[in-house]
């Protein structure tokens, strides 16, 4: 076997396993946040405002963060698309009508965290480093972005 088509097949195959534990550290979070903010207690239109991310950090753990975003003024060729579990903005050519992602110019974006946590998946352990009360939380001011 060519030695770059091995190393092409490895790198393929760690981008699984990662992919996986990203997606198993999602689940874990969602579930610790059911835990503390079970459905029935939880704003009907949250769900629809919830973007999630996730990084690791220097314990080598996944830190999954749940965000709102503030409604924006944005431009009338401009809107917010989701996708692969990051919101962002689209600008539609006025000429072309072709659609891009803007990099930079967009609206500054108000971020609200609701819920963090560090999930140890080898441990299967959720340490939970922001949890905010639901309660206080006004539709009015957020996003929809599913």
């Amino acid at each position: 076997m060519d030695k770059n088509l091995w190393s092409s097949e490895i790198r393929l195959e760690n981008d699984m396993i990662m992919k996986d534990k990203y997606d198993v550290a999602i689940n874990m979070a969602w579930k610790k946040f059911e835990e503390l903010h079970p459905k029935k207690d939880r704003p009907e239109w949250l769900e629809k405002c919830i973007s999630i991310s996730g990084n690791k950090n220097q314990n080598k753990n996944w830190v999954i963060t749940m965000i709102l975003l503030s409604k924006t003024q944005l431009k009338p060729n401009q809107y917010w698309e989701s996708a692969n579990n990051d919101t962002r903005l689209i600008e539609i050519d006025e000429v072309t009508g072709e659609h891009f992602v803007v990099i930079c110019g967009g609206p500054p974006e108000d971020i609200h965290i609701i819920f963090e946590a560090e999930i140890d998946t080898i441990k299967n352990f959720v340490k939970v480093l922001v949890d905010l009360d639901l309660s206080i939380l006004d539709k009015t001011k957020y996003e929809i972005i599913r």
